[in-house]
């Protein structure tokens, strides 16, 4: 998914409602599994796949590990750019206002 994103300049779905559907539109155009995300964030997979299906969410410190995770422009360092403008700043936007509703 993150070619596609780096292809198009933009991300190709509309901005999530709930923070399980921001949790799979982010790790998707991050490229990560269920299994690696939770890996990263040092959590059992069970625990994400729950996340994503709305049965709760992460406390305050594993919303931090989150969003450092998830929001970060990532994908290596690629630094991909088309008018000047960074491809993720649609996704970071709508990944931060569906934290933000959940802050």
């Amino acid at each position: 998914m993150p070619q596609v994103v780096e292809f198009l300049g933009y991300v190709p779905w509309a901005a999530p409602a709930i923070f399980g559907e921001w949790l799979v539109m982010a790790r998707r155009a991050n490229g990560l599994s269920r299994k690696r995300l939770a890996k990263r964030l040092e959590v059992d997979e069970s625990t994400v796949f729950r996340w994503e299906r709305g049965y709760g969410r992460p406390c305050s410190r594993l919303l931090a590990r989150v969003k450092a995770v998830l929001l970060s422009d990532g994908f290596g360092g690629s630094g991909c750019q088309r008018d000047g403008e960074s491809p993720f700043r649609q996704r970071d936007q709508h990944a931060a206002d569906s934290v933000a509703l959940l802050s």
